[in-house]
């Protein structure tokens, strides 16, 4: 989750952080935080945080908004990080304190309904993720927020809890209305509404609509080199898709080069320990596969398996898949000995 926080201020603040956390503020050390969870600087946004959270306690309590607001920030890191049960219980009790405080049906408590759910879809626990995301969409509907862009996001979060599910029947009119929506508030050279055309896009090439789909993620594509250039993870991101689609066409001599550009793109961003580097390795691993070229499908496949094993867990469904794609390229002889390796 990105906050883009750039002004001077803030910028003064990271580059003087370290003299004495006691001088600042809550709002100063919370704002410090926030830039250096822009920049994937954990360890020093997990920092601030708690120093906020520390001096919000001792001035408002633990019950009040801007505590579960840094509780929120906090959560943050951990889902970015992939710390998933750290983040889990801030993102209850601050959902909890906005309830309470601001009331059930408040816009704030659809926001803090809408981070745990974001959490519950991280986690692999769909069916929590939906219930909270329509909670949310009916709180902003009830108060005739439909046109408050963040509508607009939990929206996508609904549409991407049907998405994981392969309930693309359900998933498609949302991501219809959300390039809509974004169309008519940012534009067509937004990156908002590169990120909805995507997202349209991803559906039609499940669904094997693939013209529409290769027609979309050009147009993504356009908009996120002219916004970020070419070494961004949503432009490394369309050519991970650019792959899938001109692999399921069969044009394999198109497919194989997106696929490389998107693995170097992440490689260079997230490093080789991180989930997005271990979906290109799997991406490809497919590719491989598909052409029953096993022993580089396989190795691919082990590499994308550890890295899941020691940041998402055995028990998430992304690693299931995963494994599941490593069965079915091993040769039956081989199988014992190469499970023994991601064990």
């Amino acid at each position: 989750m990105k906050f883009l926080l750039t002004t001077l201020l803030l910028f003064f603040f990271s580059v003087s952080y370290a003299q004495n956390l006691e001088k600042l503020t809550y709002q100063e050390l919370d704002s410090i935080g926030l830039y250096f969870l822009d920049e994937e600087e954990y360890k020093k946004a997990e920092k601030h945080f708690k120093a906020s959270l520390s001096k919000i306690e001792n001035k408002f309590g633990k019950t009040d908004t801007l505590y579960a607001q840094v509780q929120i920030h906090l959560a943050y890191i951990y889902v970015d990080d992939f710390r998933l049960e750290e983040a889990k219980p801030l993102l209850i009790e601050a959902k909890e304190t906005y309830k309470k405080v601001t009331g059930e049906n408040s816009k704030k408590h659809a926001r803090a309904c809408y981070y745990l759910a974001y959490f519950y879809l991280e986690s692999g626990e769909y069916a929590k993720a939906e219930s909270l995301y329509a909670q949310a969409k009916s709180i902003y509907e009830a108060l005739n927020k439909q046109n408050d862009n963040f509508y607009a996001v939990i929206l996508r979060g609904l549409a991407n809890v049907y998405y994981e599910q392969s309930l693309y029947d359900k998933a498609e009119p949302i991501y219809v209305e959300i390039k809509s929506i974004q169309e008519n508030s940012v534009g067509k050279n937004h990156d908002w509404y590169g990120e909805a055309c995507e997202d349209l896009a991803n559906l039609y090439s499940e669904i094997d609509e693939l013209e529409k789909a290769e027609t979309l993620y050009f147009e993504a594509m356009r908009i996120y080199e002219n916004e970020f250039g070419q070494q961004d993870e949503g432009y490394a991101s369309i050519c991970n898709n650019l792959g899938n689609l001109y692999t399921d066409m069969r044009k394999y001599e198109k497919a194989e080069p997106y696929y490389k550009r998107a693995m170097q793109i992440d490689k260079k961003i997230f490093g080789k320990k991180n989930p997005i580097y271990a979906d290109d390795l799997n991406n490809l691993g497919n590719f491989y596969s598909i052409q029953s070229k096993n022993e580089k499908a396989e190795k691919l496949y082990l590499q994308a398996l550890q890295i899941y094993q020691n940041t998402l867990g055995k028990n998430h469904p992304t690693y299931a898949m995963t494994a599941a794609n490593l069965g079915s390229c091993l040769r039956p002889e081989s199988r014992r000995s190469q499970w023994k390796k991601v064990a």
